[in-house]
């Protein structure tokens, strides 16, 4: 649950790199970026109230199906829509005029909420109200998950081109940013996965049964498993001189 908290903080940031790069701002955020300038509510109130409405749209989409657990979306939003408006005022105070300062924005933003994503994806505790929509549509219309995310996604940004359009006269929250944005979370997160399955060590327990559970703690192993993957149960050194040709495939050997 703390992991997934301050993964959510942590996307507020890359959000409103995105958004205040003044560039166009992912297809999720866009609606909400459209509404700041038409009601007299912050950017994260309203991105709080647009991932409410998708929570709710899920309940209604599945009905009793919809596990008790999702529910906790609505911490997630709340927390978004709170972090969205802590990190807003220092980004703005970057002063981003220049274009090329604005596209650095735009890509270290993307990369932030990639890392983000990544590590709600890692925690596996519960959907981002953005990705539990797509899963709940999926669901009910018996589809596959990418069939439904790009359509989606451009439902969003053409309804924030109308609304924006209809009601200021111009185009706000999309552009090359919105573009971009699309591109660059997928990739960077293929690039952040790799990083972590080369830095992934691979390891052995070797002592005796009763003693492991006196050496280390499930908390313990927890930790151990984020950076080593552990090949074979716990075993004995007589063990390990029967089946040495495990060795081969080991970096770590924990005592």
């Amino acid at each position: 649950m703390i992991y997934l908290l301050l993964s959510i903080i942590l996307m507020g940031l890359g959000i409103n790199l995105v958004a205040h790069a003044n560039l166009g701002t992912s297809a999720l955020t866009s609606i909400p970026l459209v509404m700041n300038e038409l009601v007299p509510l912050s950017f994260g109130e309203l991105t709080m109230i647009f991932n409410i409405i998708l929570v709710i749209s899920q309940v209604i989409l599945l009905g009793k199906s919809f596990p008790l657990l999702q529910y906790f979306q609505l911490i997630v939003s709340f927390v978004l829509g709170v972090s969205v408006d802590f990190w807003g005022p220092m980004i703005q105070n970057l002063g981003l005029n220049h274009f090329l300062w604005q596209l650095i924005a735009v890509v270290i933003g993307c990369f932030i909420i990639a890392l983000s994503i990544t590590i709600q994806l890692k925690a596996d505790f519960v959907n981002n109200p953005g990705e539990g929509i797509v899963k709940a549509i999926a669901l009910r219309f018996n589809t596959e998950f990418s069939k439904i995310k790009v359509p989606l996604d451009l439902s969003f940004v053409t309804i924030a081109v109308i609304l924006s359009w209809s009601t200021l006269g111009r185009i706000v929250g999309v552009g090359i940013g919105t573009l971009v944005s699309a591109v660059l979370v997928g990739y960077f997160m293929q690039i952040i996965q790799k990083i972590k399955e080369f830095k992934m060590l691979k390891g052995l327990y070797v002592m005796s049964p009763n003693v492991f559970e006196n050496v280390y703690s499930q908390e313990s192993q927890e930790k151990i498993a984020e950076y080593c993957e552990i090949l074979a149960p716990v075993m004995s050194k007589g063990e390990l001189l029967e089946n040495t040709e495990i060795l081969k495939d080991v970096d770590v050997i924990f005592f």
